[in-house]
């Protein structure tokens, strides 16, 4: 799927089973009876049905053209497929980066409402990742790197090396969007829903803007983080039905 806007060139879109030929169990979706495939050319295979309908809903719902990026179903899922599958040790070894240098170790000095504000909404969260993973990450308000315990990175990337690909891509674009791995794996665990997730990643801007407004270039880099949270979590629910 280009990232240009291609006419659209078929009229069926079906949910069709996954063949004996395409290796997979599994759920497909056919464009006028023909196998949809990933940019990379390799089968579309998606683990539900559910999730399966979600994308041939977006393709069925374009227009004159094809939008790839009213498709956020088809685009994770793509990912997976095509660079979590290929790059599956680089993509882990990024997120557990994040995980080292988390956005909830990270805290300001002042003022004192918004210093209050972090450690209750955090602090929760970094008793939530102790108590499940065992992992105690240090929390700093220094302008500079927080060392972690050395075991933390590895027992990041055994956590997320537990998940299928299709979630790690979903929990990648989280962790990027928001700085937190930790974050990324509440929303794994439904220990907090999407808005949570984006209320939480954005303490500080929420504060800022509070104070002094937020201009319409903000306004909708912000909506689209919301907007993201939104699908990943939407994609992680497909995944489970």
């Amino acid at each position: 799927m280009s990232a240009a806007a291609a006419k659209r060139f078929y009229r069926e879109v079906a949910v069709v089973e996954a063949t004996a030929e395409e290796g997979a169990d599994g759920h497909g979706v056919a464009l006028d009876g023909r196998p949809l495939r990933t940019p990379a050319r390799r089968p579309l295979i998606l683990p539900t049905r559910a999730l399966a309908e979600a994308v041939a809903s977006e393709w069925a719902g374009q227009q004159d053209r094809i939008d790839p990026h009213s498709m956020p179903m088809m685009r994770l899922a793509a990912t997976a497929l095509d660079r979590v599958v290929d790059e599956r040790r680089r993509v882990l070894a990024e997120m557990a980066a994040y995980g080292e240098n988390d956005l909830l170790c990270y805290r300001v000095e002042s003022p004192v409402e918004l210093v209050a504000k972090q450690a209750e909404a955090w602090d929760p969260l970094l008793a939530w990742l102790r108590r499940r993973y065992d992992i105690g990450l240090r929390v700093t308000s220094a302008l500079v790197h927080v060392p972690q315990e050395t075991a933390a990175r590895a027992a990041f990337e055994r956590i997320v090396d537990a998940f299928d690909p299709m979630r790690i891509s979903a929990l990648h674009n989280v962790t990027t969007i928001t700085g937190s791995l930790v974050l990324a794996l509440a929303l794994a665990a439904r220990e907090i829903d999407a808005e949570q997730t984006f209320e939480l990643g954005e303490i500080e801007e929420s504060y800022q803007i509070g104070l002094w407004g937020e201009d319409a270039e903000a306004m909708a880099r912000r909506g689209a983080r919301r907007e993201t949270l939104a699908d990943c979590a939407r994609f992680l629910d497909l995944l489970d039905s």
